[in-house]
């Protein structure tokens, strides 16, 4: 095989396919075929899946917290990441080292046999060589984009997620929520449980899953979250409850439907008893850096995600005054996620991302003086951080959010580190 880094790897696949995106299993699968075992998955391991528009990534962490916990082997694939490629494939709770990429990224190129990958499909694969070499007890895998026609939609799950569903993605799923339904039930196989992680679900989702003959459960009405206490049913039906403390700060349903999750999986509960909650491997999500003044992240890029950042910080007030330091691709509902926010800053910095699909600083200054906010235009991340950071003072705190790139932008100007 060859003495190619990790870094060499992901330039030669980068440049294998001339799209980022191009919808459709055959090719993926035809390499699949000949990587996987050929009595793939073995009885011992599960395999869930996760799709939805927002919530994902969040939802994988609390079902791999939860199962670790129990002493699980498990592996989680996500993506993207924001700052090293490593993050987007663990393996028992750690972002796998780059020893053990290059060898999956060998192990895929052995059995590609010319055949032309995307960038997402190529990872995918690397990522289940990786859980194979491992021979782990559960995967946990979440959908790039959709779910019918995503890479990881090639493996056939145990049990099948969708967190939410909002409009995004319009040119690849659709313009509007039963369309986009449809394709993130694409997960769905005939008599595998289905969690909904949304009191509102699209009808489309639920005919797919009678079409399907799943048993379907959903956020509110058959398991909850409230005041502490979880409540759900075991794989058998019977009622379970659970009380919990220290609950990571994500969405009450994404900690729900991964209790639930690992309820259905058969994992044991008793290792949360009487203790605190797993501390989640998730990155960008309402996360806190520093206190002087406090700093957080999130990956928020479109409305739905946009209007629980809103929540969160309302539900986590400040002394002193709330800044926004924000940028974003171009092809986003920016408009909608300016309007979502509109009234939980004083003043919003925004920069131009150094991307191809980035937003313009002047279509970004435009669209924040439509929303009617007071937007201050920087030259750079660096600046809109440090005039952010020194415009709050030490009682405030400045929010970091508008993409996965914002973060990742944000974090490598070395200003602020995790």
């Amino acid at each position: 095989m060859s003495d190619k880094s990790l870094s060499q790897w992901l330039d030669d696949v980068t440049a294998l396919h001339d799209q980022v995106i191009e919808m459709g299993l055959d090719r993926v699968a035809d390499v699949a075929s000949r990587l996987l075992p050929k009595h793939f998955p073995s009885s011992t391991c599960k395999i869930v899946t996760v799709a939805g528009t927002n919530g994902k990534g969040s939802t994988v962490a609390a079902i791999e917290g939860g199962a670790l916990k129990a002493g699980w082997k498990v592996g989680a694939y996500t993506s993207p990441h924001i700052l090293r490629f490593n993050e987007r494939i663990r393996v028992a709770g750690k972002d796998l080292d780059d020893a053990s990429l290059v060898k999956a990224f060998e192990k895929v190129e052995s059995v590609r046999q010319g055949v032309s990958l995307t960038y997402f499909e190529y990872t995918t694969l690397v990522a289940f060589a990786a859980f194979v070499e491992a021979g782990l007890d559960l995967w946990i895998l979440e959908v790039g984009l959709g779910g019918r026609l995503d890479a990881v939609n090639i493996v056939d799950p145990d049990l099948a997620i969708i967190t939410t569903i909002d409009i995004d993605h319009q040119d690849w799923l659709g313009d509007n929520r039963e369309m986009i339904g449809r394709e993130k039930a694409g997960i769905f196989r005939p008599g595998i449980p289905v969690l909904l992680g949304d009191a509102d679900m699209p009808v489309s989702v639920f005919d797919y899953a009678d079409k399907q003959s799943c048993e379907v459960m959903q956020w509110q009405r058959d398991y909850a979250l409230k005041d502490g206490v979880w409540s759900g049913k075991s794989a058998e039906g019977e009622s379970l409850e659970l009380a919990l403390k220290d609950l990571p700060e994500i969405p009450a349903a994404n900690i729900a439907t991964a209790l639930q999750a690992v309820a259905l999986l058969g994992i044991p509960f008793d290792s949360l008893v009487g203790n605190s909650f797993p501390v989640l491997n998730l990155m960008g999500r309402f996360q806190k850096i520093g206190a002087s003044p406090q700093v957080v992240l999130d990956v928020a890029h479109n409305p739905h995600a946009a209007r629980n950042l809103a929540l969160w910080l309302k539900d986590h007030p400040v002394e002193g005054e709330t800044i926004a330091v924000f940028s974003a691709l171009k092809d986003k509902d920016i408009d909608g996620v300016i309007r979502a926010l509109s009234d939980n800053f004083s003043r919003w910095y925004v920069f131009e991302l150094d991307d191809t699909r980035a937003c313009s600083l002047d279509q970004l200054v435009a669209l924040c003086k439509e929303g009617a906010v007071n937007c201050s235009a920087c030259n750079s991340e660096d600046d809109a951080l440090k005039e952010a950071m020194d415009q709050v003072g030490d009682s405030g705190r400045v929010v970091v959010f508008g993409s996965f790139f914002t973060v990742a932008a944000i974090l490598e100007t070395g200003i602020i580190s995790l």
